[in-house]
């Protein structure tokens, strides 16, 4: 017998990047090539899980050889992922305080303008092996929002980020050989 096909012992973290939505450059149409001043890598990514939400139905049905049997039929109908950072940049920054656009710095700006704090754009989730390897890159479309602010205490803060897939027939996972 032969061992599934990319079975290994796996240490591994998350190296993303990120491409905010601006018209035609970088939308639901349109994924900026790599290599693209567009890509900014979202830094010190200390945590990034893949949380799909599922939906479950049991039902009771008969069958022929064994009469009722229960079953469970389950649906993902959502794949977000939570993603922990170890430095607070100016896109959580930004979508923390609810401002119109761009943190413009030593320029005042009005806080908590937008009640909608999310942000749209590609994403590049590359899974980085130790050995300095991709073992996968994920490229999706996503509504980016930024989790509850962490606390201001007596250790470095962590930022979170949800990041909501939004389906794009440009959407790729790539699984180097």
């Amino acid at each position: 017998m032969a061992l599934l096909a990319l079975s290994e012992k796996l240490f591994a973290g998350k190296i993303i990047y990120i491409a905010l939505e601006a018209s035609g450059t970088s939308d639901l149409a349109t994924r900026p090539v790599s290599g693209s001043a567009l890509w900014l890598e979202l830094a010190g990514v200390n945590s990034a899980v893949h949380k799909p939400v599922k939906v479950r139905e049991e039902f009771d049905e008969v069958d022929a050889n064994l009469g009722w049997r229960q079953g469970v039929d389950e649906y993902t109908v959502a794949d977000p992922f939570e993603i922990k950072t170890r430095y607070t940049t100016e896109l959580f920054d930004r979508m923390r305080y609810g401002l119109a656009g761009a943190i413009v710095q030593d320029t005042p700006q009005t806080p908590f303008v937008k009640s909608d704090r999310k942000l749209r754009g590609w994403v590049n989730l590359q899974e980085r092996k130790h050995d300095g390897e991709d073992r996968n890159t994920l490229a999706i479309f996503c509504e980016i929002r930024a989790m509850d602010p962490p606390p201001s205490e007596k250790k470095t803060q962590e930022p979170m980020f949800e990041l909501w897939p939004i389906y794009s027939t440009l959407q790729t996972v790539n699984f180097p050989s």
